[in-house]
């Protein structure tokens, strides 16, 4: 429904000041819009009615009766723009009516708005006293369609990875329309003009890479709207995560070897195993950075055993840690970060022997006689003992049992020799 607004009221000649009132009435309505220009055009009627009287003058000075038409709005018709005028109104018959078109085509400020109202003039030039004194009416001050302006850009997806593309839509409210778009990452920028409904952006990895010194970081995309040559609004702007393709540019964890240095526990192992608790593990943890990594250094080099963390710093590209440890469990796990935050992970299973000190847990002594007899008189002794005992195989050596004793007598200041 086209937006519009009237007034009106009465004016009276002098010669009947209460009687006989002279309709005077003003309207605009909204006939269109262009959203291309930023613009309506309004149609604008203003006209004299008489409702019984009558006027007719001789008077065609300059000091005539004329009808005129003005627009006035929040934009550039603050002070009002002369829309039309009739001058020399000489007669106005009986129940008559003098009618005012006009047609003009205002612009909207810049985001698309605009209000205004229509105010009409009747001047009184002449001398006779059947013609209505000067006055004016205005519509009330009316908002006209909003057009819209900008375009506001919106990303296809919320993240790209390095190597990848995704779509840029303008949605603007022209096919008339152009932009001009900008996507900056980490103080990089690219740009695009004369850009429709859409822009494919591509992130090579030879434009990109260079400038990704974190793993991501936001892109800011800037849109700039043109109708022609003709900047529209201010640019608006979205955003999406830049990411770098961690699995192609993650860190290189090499060949990790890992001996056990202790002499006592490798003498019985096979190679490869460890006694728990006992054998002393190094692990040579050889590490780099991609060949193609575009400029990243090492960070960390972190070593996980048993809960424990070890962590070695670096800020070269290739470096080789040495991690020791007595081994107390099966699984050593190596992290290698780079200075972008990407991680490598590598874990090692250990072969692991679980090995345990024999422990006694109860010792019964009783004395025998020759027959092995308890007897109270026996010139023997007979012990049991029970224990918990490894009876495993390290690898190079199996594991045996060796029970040995002493004894004294109670009178004896001294024990006899382990036998």
């Amino acid at each position: 429904m086209a937006i519009s607004a009237s007034n009106g009221h009465y004016i009276y000649a002098p010669a009947y000041p209460s009687s006989y009132g002279y309709d005077h009435h003003v309207e605009f309505t909204e006939s269109s819009t262009s959203t291309e220009n930023n613009t309506s055009t309004l149609n604008f009627t203003a006209y004299l009615r008489s409702t019984g009287a009558s006027f007719s003058s001789t008077d065609t000075s300059d000091h005539n009766n004329w009808l005129s038409i003005y627009w006035f709005d929040d934009n550039e018709s603050q002070s009002g723009t002369r829309v039309t005028i009739a001058e020399k109104i000489l007669s106005l018959g009986q129940n008559a009516k003098y009618e005012l078109t006009g047609t003009l085509t205002v612009p909207h400020k810049d985001d698309g708005t605009l209000s205004g109202y229509a105010l009409s003039y009747w001047t009184k030039g002449d001398g006779n006293s059947y013609t209505p004194a000067s006055g004016e009416i205005a519509t009330a001050t009316t908002t006209l369609t909003s057009i819209a302006r900008a375009s506001h850009p919106t990303a296809s997806a919320s993240s790209l990875t390095i190597g990848n593309s995704l779509t840029i839509n303008t949605n603007r409210a022209s096919s008339s329309f152009t932009h001009t778009i900008k996507v900056t990452v980490n103080g990089h920028s690219v740009t695009y003009t004369n850009v429709g409904a859409s822009k494919t952006f591509t992130a090579t990895e030879a434009e990109w890479m260079p400038y990704m010194s974190a793993k991501s970081y936001t892109a800011i995309v800037s849109c700039q709207t043109y109708s022609g040559s003709t900047k529209i609004g201010s640019a608006q702007t979205c955003s999406f995560t830049l990411a770098v393709d961690a699995s192609k540019y993650k860190p290189v964890i090499g060949s990790v070897t890992h001996t056990d240095t202790n002499t006592t526990t490798s003498a019985l192992e096979s190679d490869g195993s460890y006694i728990i608790g006992y054998s002393t593990i190094e692990v040579t943890i050889p590490v780099s950075v991609n060949n193609s990594s575009y400029g990243s250094k090492l960070k960390t080099v972190t070593v996980t055993h048993n809960g424990r963390t070890q962590t070695y710093s670096t800020t070269a590209t290739s470096y080789t840690a040495t991690y020791t440890a007595t081994v107390t469990a099966g699984t050593i796990v190596i992290k290698a970060t780079d200075s972008r935050g990407v991680t490598a992970s590598k874990t090692i299973k250990l072969t692991t022997i679980a090995y345990a000190k024999p422990k006694l847990t109860a010792i019964d002594i009783i004395r025998i006689n020759s027959d092995k007899e308890e007897s109270e008189t026996g010139n023997y002794i007979k012990t049991s003992i029970t224990a918990n005992v490894f009876l495993g195989d390290f690898g190079k050596e199996y594991n045996t049992l060796t029970v040995t004793t002493r004894r004294k007598l109670r009178s004896a200041s001294s024990y006899s020799s382990w036998v």
